[in-house]
């Protein structure tokens, strides 16, 4: 009943507008949608399993008002079957290597930052929207550490669901668009990074090109690792479904 739940809300509010899609467009299709059809000053993507705690919005939004330095503006989050542990909470402020670095430290876990409220003219600038490659939440978060600091409050909480694609056992396959993707498996989110004009020094953007190369050899092992996985339990089931078959027909 998601369609009479939001049309109940614009009977409420004005402000509110639901747009249903006449078909599934894809994810990366729909969030450069959603971020075309908006006007305000600000901007957050909300993915259909996570939760925000009730004044997320009001938190983040007074921070941005009143640090024009910052881009975008956070808060703590966590795993709906982690919700017992400690929040994540690394803030990418400081200076531009500074962020680069906690980034790629906290990479596998920056799903809160990029449902980051946003500014959205900064945003919107941004040229790879509804580009549908392994890590493009990276490359975005990437262009925004490029452009400005990204905070994270200490209060509010996003609990962000775990049945998303990137979570599947498959997911180097769903993504593994080209046979470049088997030996660079970042080699979008790579491309995207060495593009950005990046204001640091050229020792510090060597050392980003290793942390791009360490990156994408680690992907590679584990892309091999899971199809032999794959494989090996795909092998175990038709072996079963074999031996079964031959006793029903003896």
């Amino acid at each position: 009943k998601t369609e009479d739940i939001c049309l109940s809300f614009c009977k409420r509010d004005s402000r509110i507008i639901y747009i249903r899609q006449e078909k599934n467009i894809g994810a990366a299709k729909n969030f450069e949608f959603v971020l075309n059809e908006s006007r305000g000053r600000y901007f957050m993507w909300a993915a259909a399993d996570d939760l925000r705690s009730s004044n997320f919005l009001n938190e983040n939004i007074c921070f941005l008002e009143k640090n024009n330095g910052y881009i975008a503006s956070t808060s703590p989050n966590c795993f709906e079957n982690l919700q017992h542990t400690k929040p994540i909470n690394f803030s990418l402020d400081g200076s531009l290597e500074h962020r680069i670095s906690v980034f790629f430290d906290n990479c596998w876990k920056s799903h809160g930052v990029f449902y980051s409220v946003i500014r959205r003219k900064t945003l919107a600038e941004y040229k790879h929207h509804g580009e549908y490659f392994f890590a493009a939440d990276w490359s975005l978060i990437m262009y925004l550490i490029s452009k400005g600091k990204i905070n994270r409050t200490e209060n509010e909480l996003i609990t962000s669901g775990v049945n998303g694609i990137s979570s599947s056992k498959d997911a180097w396959r769903t993504f593994r668009t080209h046979i470049v993707c088997w030996a660079l498996p970042f080699y979008k989110f790579s491309l995207h990074t060495l593009n950005l004009k990046l204001n640091v020094t050229k020792r510090y953007k060597l050392l980003l090109l290793l942390k791009l190369i360490k990156l994408n050899f680690n992907a590679m092992k584990d892309q091999i690792i899971s199809e032999l996985y794959i494989f090996y339990v795909h092998h175990i089931k038709t072996h079963r479904k074999k031996k079964t078959e031959n006793r029903l027909t003896l």
